[in-house]
Order: C-alpha cells, then sequence, then structure tokens
C-alpha cells in the first residue's frame, strides 16, 4: 500500500469513528479497520455487545460497512454505509475528509475513458419506403430509435451507473451530397422529419452515425453527474436500390 493511500485510510478511519460514535449505543465497544485495493478503500466497523464471554456477541454479531468512498471537492470523500445486521436497510451517506487520495477530476477523468468503451449500440436504421428500393426525386424516409442505453461498471474500484443518451445524428446517403447532421432522430411517415430525394439512379448504402452524451451516478446516490466528452457509433443500413422512373402518356381502351 502507498504511503499516500496509508494517509488517506489513517485520516478516514478517524472520522468515520467520529461520525459513528454518536449513532452507536454507549454500552457497545467498536473496532476498527481498512484496507485498500485497486484505489477502493473499505472500512470496517465490528460492534461488540457487552456482557459476553471471550469478548463473543451475546447475539448475532454486528458490522458496519463503508465502501465506495469517492473523492469529492474541497479534500472529501463521500462514503456509503449499511449495516450487514440488519438486511435490507437502507444504504446511508456520510461525508468525511481525507489528506490525500484519487482527486474527483481523475474520477470524472476515468469515468469518461470508460463511457468511450462501452458497448453502445445505435438504434438502428428504418428506411420508408421498406420495400429496399426507392425512386430518383422521391423523399426517402430514413429514421432510427433514440432510446437512452444505461450499463453498471466499476471505476477506480466504485461500482458506478453509466447513461448513455443520442444527442446528434449524421446521415450519410452513399450519394455526392454532404452528410445530413440533425438533432432528431426521424419520425415514420405520415409526419417524417429525415429525408433525402437522390437525383441519380444505382446502389446506395446508408450509414448513420451517433453522437451520444453521458452521466454517472456512484452506487448509493441519487445523483447523476455528466460526463467530459461524447461516444459515438456507426451503423450502415443494407444496400437501396434507387431506380429512374419516367411519365407516359398511354391510350385508354
Amino acid at each position: 500500500m502507498s504511503r499516500p493511500l496509508r494517509r488517506v485510510i489513517h485520516v478516514l478511519t478517524a472520522s468515520i469513528v467520529a461520525v459513528f460514535c454518536g449513532a452507536v449505543s454507549a454500552s457497545a465497544a467498536v473496532s476498527w479497520d481498512a484496507e485498500s485495493k485497486d484505489d477502493h478503500i473499505a472500512i470496517r466497523g465490528d460492534r461488540t455487545s457487552p456482557g459476553s464471554s471471550g469478548g463473543a456477541a451475546a447475539g448475532p454479531g454486528t458490522s458496519t460497512i463503508v465502501t465506495n468512498c469517492v473523492p469529492m471537492e474541497n479534500n472529501q470523500l463521500r462514503c456509503y454505509s449499511y449495516d450487514s445486521a440488519a438486511p435490507g436497510s437502507a444504504v446511508t451517506a456520510i461525508t468525511v475528509d481525507a489528506a490525500t487520495g484519487p482527486s474527483a477530476a481523475a474520477i470524472a477523468a476515468s469515468v469518461a475513458t470508460e463511457f468511450r468503451r462501452l458497448p453502445l449500440t445505435s438504434g438502428g436504421i428504418v428506411i420508408q419506403p421498406s420495400r429496399g428500393w426507392t425512386l430518383v426525386n422521391v423523399d426517402t424516409i430514413v429514421l432510427t430509435d433514440p432510446t437512452p442505453a444505461t450499463f453498471d461498471t466499476t471505476i477506480l474500484g466504485i461500482p458506478v451507473t453509466v447513461r448513455a443518451t443520442p444527442t446528434r445524428y449524421s446521415w450519410s446517403f452513399g450519394d455526392d451530397t454532404p452528410p445530413l447532421v440533425t438533432t432528431e432522430p426521424g419520425a415514420e411517415w405520415p409526419n417524417p422529419t429525415v429525408t433525402h430525394a437522390y437525383r441519380t439512379s444505382g446502389t446506395r448504402t446508408i450509414t448513420l452515425t451517433t453522437q451520444w452524451s453521458g452521466e454517472f451516478r456512484v452506487a448509493g446516490s441519487p445523483t447523476w453527474q455528466p460526463i467530459a466528452g461524447f461516444a459515438t457509433t456507426t451503423e450502415s443500413a443494407p444496400p437501396l436500390e434507387v431506380r429512374s422512373a419516367t411519365n407516359s402518356l398511354v391510350t385508354a381502351s
């Protein structure tokens, strides 16, 4: 264990002892220890009831576990605790001072890096008409599913939930026109919002690049925090045949 992390644990343990002493019965004895692994700090307080022989508790042993200590601003750590002797008990949060340790900026940077590695999948490409071909000079409708994606992962040993939301769409229609960039995911006929009219016939491939923004929250916390930067996904639809059509007059029979 590095010297800075030892200092964090020392200060953290002392702070948690001070916080929990008010919640522990004066007649109960509490011993504390701490350990770290992969930048994750865990503090355990073992509470023993008096009047038992050999220091053993008269009833079932009681332990208070404090985990998920997240570096915050102003040299503080936000820790989430639960009582292992009370299954289903609510997770409570406390804030304690720390002399050093991973900064909030380091946590945020790690989350941003992990965000771009998540296995995001775009919402698919829907083309209307859906017959596999379209006509020159007629609007072809495109759309995608804008549903956000949620992932549970671990950052620096801390369990977090990451939520990714599509925010921008870049449509390439496989011809000589520039990509169409929009914040609209598109809509079905008869009220389409993203369309394209081909000017020449041929086989075209429509490609969608989606930009995702992200936010995360630490396990046990109700607060979502923004993630710096964006993630992108790219998907192509099956080849689309663009056909020419001509008008002609015929004699009515």
